[in-house]
C-alpha cells in the first residue's frame, strides 16, 4: 500500500498526517501527530521569526516526523502557512529546517 504524508506547519501547530490508499478505496489516515507552536509570539517588529521561532519550527518538524512508527517513512510533502511564507526571512527558515530535519 502506498503512503504519503502531509506536514502542515502553521502559526499554532505543526501537523503531520500520513495516509495510505488501499486498492479500490479512498485515502485512509494511518498516523497523525500534532506539535504545538506559538510562532505569532516569536515574530519581531518587521515580521521575521526570531531564533527561538526558527528553533521551535525545527523541533516541531523533527518531532512530528520522528513520531511516525513506520521504519521506512512515507514521502512527506511539507507546507508552511502565512506566518512563515510572509516572513522576510522565510528562505533562511525553510533552508535551515530542511538542512537540520531532512524535511
Amino acid at each position: 500500500m502506498r503512503q504519503a504524508g502531509v506536514l502542515d506547519v502553521g502559526c499554532h501547530s505543526a501537523l503531520l498526517t500520513v495516509v495510505q490508499r488501499r486498492p479500490g478505496a479512498v485515502l485512509e489516515p494511518v498516523f497523525s501527530r500534532k506539535v504545538r507552536l506559538r510562532l505569532h509570539e516569536t515574530l519581531d517588529h518587521k515580521g521575521r521569526l526570531d531564533q527561538a521561532g526558527v528553533h521551535s519550527v525545527e523541533r516541531a518538524v523533527a518531532e512530528a516526523v520522528a513520531a511516525n512508527p513506520r521504519q521506512s517513512g512515507p514521502e512527506v510533502f511539507a507546507f508552511a502557512t502565512s506566518v512563515i511564507r510572509d516572513a522576510p526571512n522565510r528562505d533562511a527558515i525553510i533552508a535551515r529546517v530542511a538542512r537540520t530535519t531532512g524535511t
